[in-house]
């Protein structure tokens, strides 16, 4: 019998990305507010929950972040 893949949700996703480091200095994105569990998401495309589209929403710390860019590569990065 082939095993079921296993059923992600929000906080799954927000547990993945907390704890990825800010690049200028050792504190996790989600002590810096820039990732959150309400700004996380999964949505499966099939019942076989093969296939899903993840979203995380990352907020910069100042508007004028030159940094977000690897963020976003992290945490791209993390989840794949």
């Amino acid at each position: 019998m082939p095993m079921e893949p296993p059923v992600y949700n929000a906080e799954d996703i927000f547990d993945e990305v907390a704890e990825i480091l800010d690049p200028e200095r050792p504190v996790g994105l989600a002590d810096l507010d820039v990732v959150a569990q309400d700004r996380c998401s999964i949505r499966y495309l099939d019942e076989t929950h093969k296939r899903a589209v993840v979203g995380v929403e990352i907020k910069p710390t100042v508007p004028h972040c030159h940094l977000m860019m690897l963020i976003a590569l992290s945490v791209r990065t993390k989840l794949m």
